[in-house]
């Protein structure tokens, strides 16, 4: 199962990275 989270939080990062014009990535 380790193998799942590690790839989910693969996921959230790019998911994070790929919406840069969000202005949540402001408050960041």
């Amino acid at each position: 199962m380790a193998y799942f989270t590690k790839e989910a939080d693969f996921i959230l990062i790019v998911a994070i990275l790929g919406q840069p014009q969000l202005p949540q990535n402001h408050l960041k």
